[in-house]
């Protein structure tokens, strides 16, 4: 016969859903009787601030590592446009990449020369610019009969009253003259001389580089120009002042628009050999009121065979009747 279990862990007989009993049983307690759960501990005010004040530093340090990847992106992508633009740089002039055009963009007021914006210093320095011709240079579209707007009117040279003598303009008043540059346009009228010529050249580059002070390169481009031209009108080079405007005028209307300064530093071959190499050499005085009234074939070895001529046939040197120049014997033929 089996042994007997003790009393206090005898097997009772019970469903599985009575488990406040089961635990009764087994500690000797009496079955249907429950223990009092242990009370949790409070939290004082002060655990619950030390617990913000976690939660905030822990949401610090991973605001922090954000800023640390955007600082370390935006870096990168700084790097990346540098890449590319020097890539673009290099590549534009050999026509791999085409040009595009510029995107229309708000304008931002820079601070330039003292403190004082783009507009503020073109009409300190250049008041007499209108403002249209001002919008023309910098859109870089202004017309280049327009380019004697950029002299002050007290400089510009007004219309003289001459009278057309072949190539060359006699004024009576005075009695100088000057040649004609070209009987299609106005240049020579405005543009008598290089000072004035540099005068116009010299606000133009001033008006770009203010409003464009991102590109360095615009300076060093129209100084370079300029000082071209000032060098072939020296009194050394010997080159006619008609031939050094024309190139000017027709370099300044085909590269005005362009965006690489480099077209301005150097010398465009082809505009050259149109207006500079081709032309003549420079014109010679013209000729004597003396000179002109006296009949040439007369006075050389061939004679005038001309019987309805008007000039006098007199000596060109000493002015007497009967014997041509190279007969002369007067001291004024010596």
């Amino acid at each position: 016969m089996p042994p007997k279990r003790p009393a206090d862990v005898q097997s009772v007989a019970m469903s599985d859903s009575d488990d406040n009993n089961v635990i009764a049983v087994r500690r000797g307690d009496r079955p249907g009787k429950r223990s009092r759960p242990t009370p949790a501990p409070s939290v004082t005010p002060d655990d619950r601030f030390e617990a913000m004040h976690v939660s905030l530093r822990e949401m610090q340090h991973r605001i922090a590592v954000q800023d640390d990847k955007f600082a370390t992106l935006e870096t990168s992508l700084d790097k990346l446009v540098t890449s590319v633009t020097l890539l673009s740089d290099r590549l534009q002039p050999h026509g791999i990449i085409r040009e595009t055009p510029p995107r229309h963009v708000a304008p931002v007021p820079q601070q330039t020369l003292a403190g004082m914006t783009p507009g503020d210093a073109t009409q300190s320095l250049f008041p007499w610019v209108d403002e249209a011709t001002l919008k023309d240079v910098v859109a870089q579209k202004l017309d280049v009969n327009h380019l004697a707007r950029l002299v002050p009117p007290e400089y510009r040279q007004k219309a003289p009253t001459a009278a057309a003598m072949g190539s060359w303009l006699f004024d009576p008043t005075s009695g100088k003259t000057t040649p004609i540059l070209d009987a299609t346009n106005n240049y020579g009228k405005h543009f008598p001389d290089s000072p004035t010529l540099v005068h116009a050249l010299l606000v133009y580059s001033a008006i770009r580089q203010l409003y464009d002070t991102e590109d360095q390169r615009l300076r060093i481009g129209f100084t370079m120009f300029i000082r071209q031209l000032t060098i072939w009108t020296s009194p050394s080079s010997r080159l006619p002042w008609a031939a050094v405007l024309n190139y000017a005028i027709a370099f300044f209307r085909k590269y005005q628009a362009h965006p690489d300064p480099q077209k301005w530093v150097d010398i465009d071959i082809q505009l050259f050999a149109e207006h500079v190499s081709n032309s003549t050499s420079p014109a010679k005085a013209a000729p004597s009121k003396k000179r002109a009234q006296v009949c040439i074939n007369f006075n050389s070895k061939k004679g005038c065979t001309w019987d309805k001529c008007y000039r006098p046939h007199v000596c060109e040197s000493c002015g007497s009747k009967g014997h041509p120049a190279h007969e002369c014997k007067s001291d004024k033929s010596k």
